[in-house]
């Protein structure tokens, strides 16, 4: 799994990570379509919204356990 945070990100700024981990095809995350990007301005800071970041990695970690669909990442890629 590999988990991008790239806050206040734009679409091509995110395609553009995704196309760098697209240069590695044999590693598990990118073979298995598990490159996720967030872009949430919050997303490296601490403060109120840590229980929201760990809710989105635990979503992304763990779907089969997750309670809540995980709608900010913007992944896996195709």
């Amino acid at each position: 799994m590999v988990l991008l945070l790239l806050p206040d990100a734009d679409a091509r700024q995110v395609a553009a990570a995704k196309a760098f981990w697209d240069a590695f095809p044999t590693m598990p995350a990118v073979k298995d379509h598990r490159v996720w990007a967030y872009t949430e301005t919050y997303i490296k800071h601490s403060g109120p919204h840590v229980a929201d970041v760990a809710e989105k990695f635990a979503a992304a970690l763990h779907p089969e356990s997750a309670t809540m669909p995980n709608p900010s990442a913007t992944g896996p890629a195709p």
